[in-house]
């Protein structure tokens, strides 16, 4: 596996932090490792809007990640515990 760049390193720890999150994954797209999909699991996202979990998630984004950073992130899915299996069962 690919060691993820600083940068990403950074946003794994303070998405961890600030969401409570059980689990964030940062993943490379394929075959690009210069793009990578973030999954974040977490008990604050529960009740939680779709469109709110992601702005919380790409606030963080903007406040760790420069510009040029940001723009290495192509997804993020920001989940509840639980909701793992439905999404994995939408695949």
């Amino acid at each position: 596996m690919t060691e993820l760049p600083d940068s990403m390193k950074r946003l794994e720890e303070r998405l961890r932090t600030d969401l409570e999150a059980e689990s964030v994954e940062i993943d490379p797209v394929e075959p690009s490792t210069d793009r990578f999909s973030v999954t974040i699991i977490s008990p604050k996202f529960i009740g939680m809007p779709d469109l709110r979990r992601q702005d919380l998630a790409w606030e963080i984004v903007d406040k760790v990640c420069s510009r040029e950073e940001s723009m290495m992130v192509t997804a993020i899915w920001a989940l509840a515990p639980g909701e793992i299996t439905t999404y994995l069962e939408r695949l």
